[in-house]
């Protein structure tokens, strides 16, 4: 019997699309801090959820209500439906780049809340020019909140479509016109747009207001985008002679009436209330974004709703302008791509991680819990300390050289550009200032003779060593010597099946006197460990050093070679040169290590320092 074909159910809606959903209180939560932190003031409660701002009957997408000390965001038309409101935190920058256009209305809110001092429109107030004051108040809290946090520009650009979107008058006249002035030109103004985003606008806006009435009103914004918080008088006066460049009493749109003559004067009524405790003595007026003056909230009814965007070739070029705004806003406010995992660069830092904690163990930083190898401090014998002047003396005539890496930043190549550099270069040429970004980075080698060394000493103290545990302590006391001599760093551990400190990092050995370790019972299998703890303790392959690893030994290990191999292998790569001294004729040498056998362990001063002086000489 043939199958039926069935139709796919539609993918179920994740649980956070219900308004009512836990993480909502969450992101609200947390919202909050945000708006605290850019408003500079904690009594703003925040609520970011799906239909938040129709709860308080305001038809925004976002809006800040001083009467009711309330920012309240609709998440439907802010974030994207498939993001876990759980997972956003807006104080995590990482977080922030996922939600650029909530981030950048939470600023525009967090920014009236801060910033904005009128109050609402009077008995006995011109419209027209209450009118052009919320207008204008747009751009001027843009700009001080970037005057404050400068970083938040991307957010405000990534949100500037759906701001744009819910204001302007219908059609093509005088009125729209100026109000594209105010909110789009202003913004050059305030920093938010450059002035390449609005050209397009700007010829338009000419090409319906003339040449020199745009000049006057663009200057009008541009003093508004410099006037204080407290100065609501001079924004109601710019405000005033905004209305009268434009012959305006009552205009059509949000203002009220058609037609009238020039603003009649009463624009002083229109400051701000003393105590800025947001009731304005009267009704509060809405502004055009959303938000709200001071005074009494009478929900969506004291002012005519936007009424749409222009139409004709002018509101073409807002809503292109616009588009390439919010497009670049988030372009450069999402998260940086995570670079492809290096599977050797993750080796490389699990096996440092693990050096350094090998390192505190045995060289903790509170000495007194430090547990040293059981010894005591011996004179060397005459012919001991002939064979440490010895290798000391040949170590000062040594010749060797080091390679010293510099970063260089430039402005031109040769180099390896990075992205954020040569954005902000960008940037700087389109706002025309003198481009000081230096996107290009390259690495100077020079070659420096005799550079510092840092030398590791690692000696084996099993039992098989025992005939030889006075001569491998000389040659390790005459390392750390010969290594301080030369202003160089060293470190000493000795080792059996676990690891002792004899000489901690940083430390100066006293010549005349020798640490000699007792006889200790265990196994040999404690090398690859040591030279683990050394490497922790010195950070072998450090830039401008030259980095030597000693290891005294029998050779006759009976733990795990390829261990030992594996450490000798990843420091050998980063340039480190290996000594391998033995004191027995056959016993074992890792891969990539220099054999130095001792025939005569008592006469080790000749035969290590010209190992030694030589290896040297071939890194």
């Amino acid at each position: 019997m043939p199958r039926t074909p069935t139709t796919p159910a539609p993918p179920a809606a994740p649980a956070w699309a219900d308004p009512d959903h836990g993480a909502w209180l969450g992101l609200s939560a947390r919202t909050g801090q945000l708006v605290a932190a850019v408003a500079g003031r904690t009594d703003v409660i925040a609520y970011a959820h799906p239909g938040a701002p129709a709860q308080v009957g305001s038809t925004a997408a976002a809006c800040f209500v001083p009467a009711l000390g309330e920012a309240r965001f609709d998440t439907t038309r802010l974030m994207d439906p498939h993001v876990d409101p759980a997972m956003v935190d807006p104080m995590n920058h990482t977080d922030r780049g996922r939600v650029p256009v909530l981030i950048g209305a939470v600023c525009h809110e967090a920014g009236h809340a801060g910033h904005t001092r009128l109050r609402g429109q009077g008995p006995g107030d011109d419209r027209a020019v209450m009118r052009w004051a919320t207008l204008l108040e747009e751009p001027r809290v843009e700009g001080k909140v970037l005057a404050d946090r400068p970083g938040d520009r991307r957010y405000l650009r990534a949100s500037f479509e759906h701001i744009i979107g819910t204001t302007g008058d219908q059609g093509m006249g005088r009125a729209a016109a100026a109000e594209a002035v105010c909110l789009i030109l202003g913004r050059v103004h305030a920093g938010v747009l450059d002035i390449c985003d609005a050209t397009t606008v700007w010829d338009q806006v000419e090409g319906i207001l003339g040449s020199d009435l745009l000049i006057e009103l663009d200057a009008l914004t541009a003093e508004a985008c410099t006037l204080d918080d407290d100065d609501t008088d001079g924004l109601v006066d710019v405000a005033t002679r905004f209305a009268a460049a434009l012959n305006e009493h009552a205009p059509t749109g949000r203002g009220g009436d058609d037609g009238g003559d020039t603003a009649d004067g009463n624009a002083d009524d229109t400051s701000a209330d003393d105590d800025g405790d947001g009731d304005g003595g009267g009704p509060a007026t809405r502004l055009p974004c959303g938000a709200w003056t001071t005074g009494t909230y009478p929900g969506d009814t004291n002012s005519t709703p936007p009424a749409g965007d222009p139409s004709g070739p002018l509101g073409d070029a807002i809503r292109a302008a616009a588009a390439a705004v919010t497009a670049n806003g988030k372009a450069t406010a999402a998260p940086p791509t995570p670079p492809r995992a290096d599977p050797a660069q993750a080796i490389a830092a699990q096996a440092a991680a693990a050096a350094a904690s090998a390192a505190l163990q045995v060289f903790p930083a509170d000495r007194t819990r430090q547990k040293p190898v059981t010894g005591s401090l011996v004179t060397p014998t005459a012919d001991e300390a002939a064979q440490v002047a010895a290798f000391t003396a040949r170590m000062r005539r040594a010749q060797y050289r080091g390679v010293q890496r510099t970063k260089v930043r430039s402005q031109t190549p040769p180099g390896t550009a990075r992205m954020p550099e040569m954005m902000r270069r960008e940037t700087q040429i389109r706002r025309r200032e003198t481009p000081t970004a230096t996107p290009f980075r390259s690495v100077r080698r020079r070659a420096v003779p005799n550079p510092p060394l840092r030398v590791g000493v690692a000696l084996d103290i099993s039992p098989s060593m025992t005939d030889y545990l006075r001569p491998a302590a000389a040659l390790t006391h005459a390392c750390a010597v010969a290594t301080t001599t030369l202003r160089g760093r060293v470190a000493a551990v000795a080792w059996n099946h676990r690891v002792f400190p004899m000489l901690p990092p940083g430390h100066h050995p006293n010549p005349t006197r020798m640490l000699l370790p007792e006889e200790l019972n265990g196994t040999s299998s404690g090398c690859g460990q040591a030279i683990r703890v050394l490497d922790g303790a010195l950070r072998f392959g450090a830039p401008g050093d030259v980095s030597v690893l000693v290891v005294v030994t029998d050779g006759h290990l009976n733990g795990d070679n390829n261990d030992v191999q594996r450490q000798i292998a990843a420091l050998t790569a980063r340039g480190t040169i290996i000594l391998w001294v033995l004191t027995h004729p056959t016993g074992w040498t890792p891969t990539g290590a220099a054999r130095v056998y001792l025939p005569d362990a008592e006469q080790f001063g000749a035969v290590a320092s010209g190992a030694l002086c030589q290896a040297l000489a071939d890194h």
